[in-house]
């Protein structure tokens, strides 16, 4: 006799064999710890600094460049990719996984805080944040504007198209 034969045959049976998993998933289902976004450990800084309206160029030779050579040599730093923009600039740090994060952020805390003394006055603030899963799940889109004009022309050709 096939499976589909003893449900048809024993409707009664099949009933109560269906009662019990429903008894079941009611109350094992809410004893699972399950997260929709789990926490994930992702072995990112960024350091950010803020520097007023200074342009990209001066933000690029004057900040950004001193706080690269500043944190390069952190422990298990895999990558570094930065941005210099009008205003800020924007250094992201990728470590081998399985670093302490927290440890690596009080280091680079550290090595930013050493040079920060020699950055010029316009650089308000600098600040280290590591980044977790909820801020790596949101999308964001950085715009870059690149061409044979000056960065002035090209500024206003971005701006007003």
């Amino acid at each position: 006799m096939s499976i589909a034969e003893f449900s048809v045959r024993r409707p009664v049976f099949m009933s109560m064999v269906y009662a019990l998993l429903a008894i079941v998933s009611i109350v094992f289902v809410p004893k699972l710890d399950q997260a929709i976004f789990p926490s994930v450990n992702l072995p990112y800084l960024v350091v950010y600094a803020s520097c007023g309206d200074a342009d990209p160029e001066s933000v690029e030779m004057q900040v950004t460049r001193v706080l690269e050579n500043a944190v390069s040599g952190t422990e298990h730093l895999m990558n570094i990719t930065s941005y210099s923009q009008t205003g800020r600039s924007v250094i992201q740090l990728e470590f081998n996984y399985g670093t302490d994060t927290n440890k690596a952020e009080s280091d680079v805390n550290g090595m930013v805080s050493m040079v920060n003394r020699t950055l010029p006055s316009w650089v308000s603030s600098v600040n280290t944040m590591q980044v977790n899963s909820m801020i790596a799940g949101q999308a964001f889109m950085t715009l870059s504007v690149d061409g044979p004009y000056p960065v002035e022309e090209l500024k206003n050709i971005a701006t007003n198209t």
